[in-house]
């Protein structure tokens, strides 16, 4: 499954990949950028990181009670309310 946390005008600042056995994520520099200037927040960058080492955490809970779309839909999810994100999956 594929996850998305796109800006009110459709930029992608965060797109995951998950399957039943990995998982994946890029936060694109340039939309990034944009969402941090316009931010200016030490939370942006703390939550936006975190998302970037999902994989290590995902390995380092194994064996978890979450598969990794859920930790992945789980996080992205949480990204998103705390920064008035859309959290899309395709």
């Amino acid at each position: 499954m594929t996850h998305y946390l796109r800006t009110v005008s459709g930029a992608t600042v965060a797109d995951g990949e998950s399957s039943a056995e990995d998982l994946h994520v890029v936060v694109p520099i340039a939309a990034f950028s944009e969402l941090l200037l316009a931010r200016h927040g030490d939370t942006l960058v703390a939550d936006f990181d975190g998302l970037q080492e999902l994989r290590g955490e995902w390995f380092e809970a194994t064996p978890s009670h979450e598969t990794p779309g859920d930790l992945m839909g789980r996080r992205f999810q949480e990204v998103a309310r705390r920064h008035g994100l859309a959290y899309i999956t395709d």
